[in-house]
């Protein structure tokens, strides 16, 4: 992609003899949280660490995941959920800040994207990749809402 030319070179890449599991791979984890911050916040676009940490760890997880449209669509629901805090995510917010894809707002509360942040977003949704991510985010939508994130 070129969106990414203009980027340090803190990253590097360093092959390793087993293969790092997705969840792991800290560009998986910046796409995944961009793709959050777009498709599954409120239309000022800005999302808590709780609710990007919630959706997140729930897209590894798919009957949790399906637990969390459910509950979206219908509060009535009953939701038996633990959600966790994977420092990965932590991490992987804190590259995106530094990379200028998002930003924090709200006195460091929430976490909304930049103009640089659009764009790459919209290259990966253009693009054929995350595929899987991309439909369950869809799926899930802006209907989960932090008050629902307060709820669980």
């Amino acid at each position: 992609m070129d969106i990414l030319e203009n980027f340090s070179n803190d990253v590097k890449f360093t092959k390793r003899s087993s293969p790092i599991p997705l969840g792991a791979r800290m560009s998986y984890r910046i796409a995944q949280i961009c793709l959050i911050l777009k498709l599954n916040c409120s239309s000022r676009g800005s999302c808590s660490m709780q609710k990007i940490q919630t959706i997140s760890n729930a897209l590894f997880q798919p009957s949790e995941f399906d637990k969390l449209v459910r509950y979206s669509k219908d509060c009535s629901f009953l939701i038996n959920f633990s959600p966790r805090v994977d420092p990965c995510v932590n991490t992987a917010i804190e590259y995106a800040v530094k990379y200028g894809l998002c930003k924090a707002v709200d006195n460091n509360k929430k976490y909304k994207l930049t103009a640089l942040g659009r764009k790459y977003t919209d290259a990966i949704l253009k693009d054929n990749i995350m595929q899987k991510e991309k439909a369950m985010l869809q799926e899930l939508g802006e209907s989960f809402t932090e008050y629902m994130i307060g709820q669980i």
